[in-house]
């Protein structure tokens, strides 16, 4: 699977390359490179409330819906948990 240790690897080709440090382009980077603490579940969860908001501003709901998550890393994992929580 992809860690800390890969997103960190990519996260300085990305410094590296672009000569840019602290941007958020990428999710699960190690704390010590701009990472959150609430990693693994902030990806996963803040798909499904973005996911929700948007399904309610066109005036759906999530509540008894069919819903596919394809995958089964982190982000996979906790969208999941969320969407059996809601």
């Amino acid at each position: 699977g992809v860690g800390e240790r890969e997103l960190g690897y990519l996260y300085g080709q990305y410094k590296r390359l672009t000569n840019r440090h602290g941007d958020g382009v990428l999710t699960g980077k190690p704390i010590l490179l701009a990472g959150s603490e609430l990693r693994p579940e902030a990806t996963g969860f803040g798909v499904i409330y973005m996911a929700k908001l948007v399904i309610e501003e066109i005036g759906g709901t999530l509540k008894n819906a069919r819903c596919a998550v394809s995958g089964s890393g982190n982000v996979a994992q906790y969208a999941a948990k969320k969407l059996l929580e809601l």
